[in-house]
C-alpha cells in the first residue's frame, strides 16, 4: 500500500532498517528503553518529543547514513503533519 500511494504522490519508497529507532533518543543518540505504552520520549540531553516522531527522525537519519547526506530524496526533505 506504501508503494501505491507513494507513486500515486510521484513520490519513492526507500526500506530502512526500523529496529530500535523509537528507543534511541534522536538528539544524543542516548539508548533508553521503553515499554510500549510509554508514549512521550523524554531525555536527560532535553530532548522531549512523541515517541513516533523520534523514531521518525532517526529512521531518515539512519537513510542518510546509508545512502549519503547528499542523496536525500526531495520528497524526504518536507515533511508535512498537522499542528498540535
Amino acid at each position: 500500500m506504501c508503494t501505491y500511494k507513494a507513486a500515486w504522490a510521484s513520490r519513492t519508497v526507500v526500506k530502512v532498517d526500523a529496529k530500535y529507532t523509537s528507543q534511541v533518543c534522536s538528539g544524543c543518540g542516548t539508548i533508553r528503553k521503553k515499554e510500549l505504552s510509554e508514549r512521550w520520549h523524554s531525555c536527560e540531553c532535553g530532548c522531549e518529543l512523541d515517541r513516533d516522531t523520534n523514531a521518525a527522525v532517526n529512521i531518515l537519519a539512519r537513510y542518510k547514513n546509508t545512502n549519503g547526506a547528499g542523496s536525500v530524496p526531495q520528497s524526504a526533505m518536507a515533511v508535512e503533519a498537522p499542528c498540535l
